[in-house]
């Protein structure tokens, strides 16, 4: 066969030896980016759907956009290609991609190779097609594949073993579709969808057939959790707050927590499970129940007991358990069971981070969605009883995230298959008052996510935390000349914190979890890691006063709830900085090192505080519903930059110490949407932040290998 040799703009694509090279100069790329490329190039100019991409690169396969979004990014990089400014490869929001520049096709010498890719026919309904829902088999499913997870132990069924089939994509709407559960019946499944611009609550058929909007208010309502009869959806309001019930066929709702997220019925349908947590400073929450009546909430957990903030609530089947996670920035995440009646958290596993939790229904093991041993993606499950020594085996794994997870009582189970598309942005600043001179725009493309950006005192560099799917945290540095990156410390995970010394030549750090963590200096120009000793061990989210000779951090007072505390580099007993009644965390200095602001909760809400860095002088300066996060300063000690949430809509504000007076430098609409820790450049040209997109489609399967209740 005679291969075919595609020329455009100053990139050869040779279809003979399976190569490309730019200016002459081979690039290197995986064989599907490669793929990804000889289909556009057979059709350049025309608006390529991303269907027709992936059906035709990935024909053999099943994968989510997250893959072909992926390639793209690795095309423009090796292409020194632009998102933003495209001369190669334009995307077309939420549809496809177009080859920009016109191609020259030249036949190559006869050889054998494969047939062009997307060159057959397309049949007329492919059987992959991203618009009808999606069945697979478990063998059959690379991104999402149901595996063998779990042998009984000590159980009268231990010829089964726990497994997930009969895999269904049921929902393929371009935005956010996720939370589900299902009806007791497992007939209906209700869930959070950003169809009309806001989060509101649906409920569909599992099959096919038409959903209904329950919520309709716009109050960026989720996290829908239905009743034991069916009757009712008890969901979370963000706008509105706390815990409402509504009609499983609509209707007006009633609010019966002021406050709270996570909600869960008890088995009865007289009680409600809730968290405490409302998005902020998720270290300080507990679980409380409340009457689905009405009426007072009472504590099932107290905060800080076990260590870190308590979430997502899960009820046994037989309705005398109650499952949670805890967070702590420090230890991480680990999951617990108590008694619905109260009593002392049993530890059922370590280092983990779910999205949800459910029992199975034979009760004897607690899953969850979200991340398990080794930064894995997937859905999980352990043994529900104390003691257990058992690591987390997954039913569910690939690359894709998993989130939200719901098992009925026949085995039905549903979750949320999520992309999250992060970035590190930047928006530029007028140097004389501070305010937007512009848009703004990413730094780069990229499907991992990119987090907690922080520069270095001379402006040259930016240290972030980079997330890849499946693995633990990497610390990179960005130059803020060329925006080049690159891996900072090879061979060392989980960098979590990173704060610059005063040189511009050395970063603190943590490396590792749990027992394993090590706070630790580096070099940017050796690489060289050297442990630190002496400091407080439970400390998270620190950061280097100017000078270099104290660090400010949060961990968990006497009473349980965050505190903000100061200790000199050369040791010595910490200083606290917040008050004992309050929840405050994520202290920042001026950088001047004479003050540090803070975020305080106040019923629900957080709000910047700044203190003197001797203790004194605690003043507020923002006021109102929503949330204010705050991580750097203005090198004129007095404007703060912070991630601010208002209705739902996060954005990049600022707010200045003096005055209290607040500008917004971003106008972000999307409710699945957020920014994270602006970074003001001590040049006060920009600043950098991260901004993160999350999509998801729901997905259904069954789940086997469970002893059938009496």
């Amino acid at each position: 066969m005679t291969g075919k040799i595609y020329e455009f703009a100053d990139i050869r694509l040779d279809t003979v030896r399976f190569e490309v090279s730019k200016s002459g100069q081979p690039v290197d790329l995986e064989p599907k980016a490669i793929d990804v490329l000889l289909f556009l190039a057979q059709r350049p100019g025309q608006l390529v759907l991303k269907e027709e991409l992936l059906d035709g690169v990935w024909r053999d396969t099943f994968v989510t956009p997250n893959a072909l979004t992926r390639v793209i990014a690795q095309l423009r990089k090796a292409l020194d290609d632009d998102a933003q400014e495209a001369r190669i490869i334009e995307t077309v929001p939420r549809k496809g991609y177009r080859l920009l520049p016109s191609v020259v096709g030249t036949e190559g010498p006869a050889v054998a190779v494969p047939t062009p890719v997307g060159s057959t026919p397309a049949p007329t309904e492919s059987k992959r097609s991203r618009t009808a829902p999606i069945a697979l088999g478990a063998a059959a499913a690379i991104v999402l594949v149901a595996v063998a997870g779990w042998t009984w132990l000590h159980s009268s069924r231990s010829d089964e073993r726990l497994t997930v089939d009969e895999l269904v994509q049921i929902t393929a709407a371009p935005g956010y579709e996720s939370d589900p559960s299902l009806a007791p019946d497992a007939k209906r499944l209700a869930y959070t969808s950003d169809e009309t611009g806001a989060n509101e609550v649906f409920v569909r058929p599992v099959g096919d057939g038409p959903a209904i909007q329950l919520t309709k208010d716009g109050a960026q309502n989720s996290q829908p959790a239905w009743s034991p009869d069916g009757a009712y959806v008890a969901y979370r309001s963000l706008v509105k707050r706390g815990i409402w019930v509504i009609g499983a066929l609509g209707g007006a709702a009633r609010q019966v927590s002021p406050s709270g997220s996570d909600p869960a019925w008890s088995r009865d349908g007289t009680t409600i499970a809730f968290s405490t947590w409302e998005g902020a400073l998720a270290e300080s929450s507990s679980i409380m129940l409340v009457p689905s009546a009405g009426g007072p909430a009472r504590a099932l957990t107290q905060a800080g007991h076990p260590t870190g903030g308590h979430r997502d609530p899960a009820w046994s089947h037989d309705g005398t358990r109650v499952a949670f996670w805890s967070f702590d920035g420090a230890r991480g995440g680990g999951l617990w069971m108590v008694s619905a009646s109260g009593g002392e958290p049993v530890r059922l596993s370590d280092q983990i981070y779910p999205s949800a939790l459910a029992f199975t229904p034979d009760d004897r093991m607690v899953c969850w969605s979200g991340l398990g041993p080794r930064a894995g993606l997937g859905a999980w499950c352990v043994p529900a009883r104390a003691g257990n020594s058992e690591p987390p085996l997954a039913i569910v794994q690939g690359v894709a995230s998993i989130a939200g997870l719901s098992i009925a009582a026949d085995g039905t189970i549903a979750y949320a298959a999520t992309q999250v598309a992060s970035d590190l942005w930047a928006v530029p600043l007028a140097p004389s008052n501070g305010s937007a001179s512009g848009r703004a725009a990413p730094l780069a493309q990229d499907t991992w996510r990119n987090s907690h950006p922080t520069f270095s005192p001379d402006g040259k560099w930016v240290a972030y935390l980079n997330w890849r799917p499946g693995t633990p945290s990497d610390l990179w540095l960005m130059n803020m000349k060329t925006l080049a990156s690159e891996f900072l410390v090879p061979g060392k995970t989980a960098e979590f914190y990173p704060t610059w010394y005063p040189d511009s030549r050395h970063l603190m750090m943590v490396t590792g979890r749990g027992a394993g963590r090590q706070v630790s200096r580096v070099s940017i120009e050796t690489r060289q890691v050297t442990a630190l000793s002496g400091l407080p061990p439970a400390m998270s989210n620190f950061s280097l006063s100017p000078d270099g000779k104290d660090l400010a951090y949060h961990a968990a007072g006497e009473n349980g709830r965050l505190a903000s505390w100061r200790v000199s580099m050369a040791g010595g007993e910490p200083m606290r900085l917040s008050r004992v009644e309050d929840s405050a965390g994520y202290p920042t200095w001026s950088h001047d090192g004479r003050r540090l602001a803070l975020e305080i909760e106040e019923a629900g809400d957080t709000h910047i505080y700044v203190i003197d860095r001797d203790g004194n002088g605690l003043r507020k300066l923002t006021s109102g519903k929503g949330q204010n996060w705050p991580h750097s300063w203005a090198p004129d000690n007095d404007r703060i930059a912070i991630a601010a949430e208002r209705d739902g809509i996060w954005n990049v504000m600022t707010v200045s110490a003096a005055s209290g007076s607040i500008v917004q430098l971003t106008s972000f609409t999307e409710p699945n949407a957020y920014v994270r820790y602006p970074a003001w450049s001590p040049l006060n040209d920009r600043i950098v932040f991260e901004r993160a997109v999350t999509t998801a489609n729901l997905w259904t399967g069954r789940l086997r290998g469970f002893a059938p209740r009496q």
